[in-house]
């Protein structure tokens, strides 16, 4: 009834004959062997990635311009043993007591060719014995820690000094909250996919931990299948042909090449590991495959010890610090006054070591310092994290004029969910765990644009949309706040907070939460 009136009958015959060679075809081609992936190839389809989606850092702040990532600055630190000599000289005045020269004579007595000696010629010799000892340079084995530059990393290196030198196949970078380790990783894979680093790689691929939650796998769909290479194409790759064949020749690709030790699987957030699928966990863990793995210095477990080399990512040593708050300042009065602050004391420069803790100085100095010197006058970190949050509220409410109860009831939203998810095992929060927490449109978009919890649109079939705070520290310390704000109640709330505080006084992960709420 569609076909036009004048349509004859082998016209339509003929259309479907046409119809059936076209499917046969495509069925047949569809079962030709398809030639594997170049490690060429695959290498362009990853600079096709990085280099747009790593290129720059984008501030938690919103409006600020964002970082390009070939300036971000890091301080890393290495243990390794070393052979130390001392000298020590003996006193011409020093003589053995009474007890050691008896210790002394017991053993020599034992010494057939001193046996024709007397007692104090025995005692004589081994004082001289002892002083040629003391007055030796005595050699000891000592750890000691050094900076290690970014292109040393994976270099050949002896540990301990009775060890030859080896390769570096496990790297574990660990790092207090807020230091960088996750910017670092994306400047790794930037400046790999620029040639500037890590050209002893093939193939280089970024898996953060909190991105790779287990109920994204489910295995109904070729895309949702719960393997390390799924994984990696969900976060490395953005195919130009979306069809199966070309998902699965990259799968095959990439299967082959973690079992090379030329490819580099940088696993990001291992103690954020919570929620994620333990079977792409262990994939990641095992294979030939090089490793580093970050890591806040716990929730790490076991693979602490299975590590060739542990770094230590330091945050900003005084010479970076100081080039940062130049870049953000210029060379202003302004930015002079923050440095000079800074310098006053080595509490407060403790602080504005962790890039986190400086950019929101930075923000808040700028803003007249809006109570920055009040803020830290004890070194408290909940003091400036405090301001912080009364400075985005306060730019926020200058665009929305919310009520002084709205500002209450977000605080309290946002600890709820805060100390919740992490309960849950949650970094990423989904839009329906937010939604036990809201109940109008006008609530989520308080949450949303305030400043101080992110939506973050679903960028692939297995890739949702989601929540997230501007930084984990933020999570910490708004989940801190809720704690404490309930303690402060009488009756079951408090009750319900000593029995999280019994439960959990002992584990790490809760550390920095249990930092805000006492301070």
């Amino acid at each position: 009834e569609l076909l036009p009136t004048s349509t004859s009958a082998a016209d339509i015959q003929g259309d479907r004959l046409f119809s059936t060679v076209q499917q046969t075809l495509q069925a047949a081609i569809a079962k030709l062997p398809v030639a594997p992936m170049s490690a060429q190839e695959a290498r362009v389809l990853l600079q096709a990635y990085y280099q747009p989606a790593f290129k720059e850092l984008r501030s938690f702040l919103g409006d600020e311009a964002p970082i390009p990532v070939d300036q971000i600055a890091c301080h890393l630190m290495i243990q390794e043993q070393v052979k130390v000599e001392k000298e020590q000289v003996s006193k011409p005045d020093q003589m053995p007591s009474r007890q050691a020269s008896q210790k002394w004579i017991n053993k020599i007595k034992q010494l057939k060719y001193l046996k024709h000696l007397t007692i104090q010629e025995q005692v004589e010799v081994e004082i001289k014995q002892e002083e040629n000892q003391l007055s030796s340079r005595q050699a000891r084995l000592q750890w000691v820690q050094r900076p290690i530059d970014l292109g040393e990393l994976f270099k050949k290196r002896r540990i301990k000094t009775d060890e030859p030198e080896k390769e570096i196949h496990r790297m574990l970078l660990i790092g207090d909250a807020g230091t960088g380790k996750s910017d670092l990783t994306r400047k790794l894979a930037y400046e790999w996919s620029q040639g500037k680093w890590g050209q002893e790689f093939e193939a280089v691929y970024v898996v953060p931990v909190r991105n790779r939650q287990k109920d994204k796998y489910d295995n109904k769909y070729y895309r949702t299948e719960e393997t390390l290479p799924t994984a990696i194409i969900d976060n490395c790759f953005a195919l130009p042909d979306n069809s199966e064949k070309a998902y699965k020749r990259l799968w095959e690709h990439i299967a082959e090449e973690l079992k090379k030790p030329t490819t580099l699987l940088i696993l990001d957030g291992l103690d954020e590991q919570g929620g994620m699928s333990q079977k792409i966990l262990e994939q990641a863990k095992s294979g030939n495959h090089k490793r580093l793995l970050t890591s806040r210095p716990y929730g790490i477990g076991s693979d602490r010890g299975k590590a060739d080399l542990e770094v230590e990512h330091m945050g900003l040593n005084d010479e970076q610090t100081k080039s940062y708050v130049t870049d953000k300042f210029g060379d202003t009065a302004l930015g002079e006054s923050l440095w000079s602050y800074i310098e006053e004391s080595e509490t407060i420069k403790e602080i504005a070591r962790v890039p986190v803790n400086l950019e929101i100085l930075c923000a808040l100095w700028r803003d007249k310092g809006s109570g920055v010197r009040e803020a830290l006058a004890q070194g408290s970190l909940p003091g400036l994290y405090s301001k912080f949050t009364i400075w985005l509220w306060k730019r926020y409410a200058g665009k929305r004029n919310p009520s002084a109860a709205t500002r209450d009831s977000l605080v309290q939203t946002l600890g709820e969910i805060a100390l919740n998810a992490f309960k849950a095992g949650q970094i990423q929060i989904s839009p329906y765990f937010i939604n036990n927490y809201v109940e109008t449109e006008e609530e989520e978009a308080v949450l949303r644009d305030s400043g101080l919890l992110e939506y973050v649109r679903g960028s692939s079939e297995t890739q949702s949309a989601f929540y997230q705070f501007p930084h984990l520290t933020f999570q910490e310390y708004f989940a801190g706040c809720w704690l404490a704000h309930q303690f402060l109640k009488d009756g079951d709330e408090r009750e319900q907070v000593k029995d999280f505080l019994t439960d959990q006084k002992y584990n790490a992960s809760y550390g920095r939460t249990l930092s805000f709420l006492s301070g």
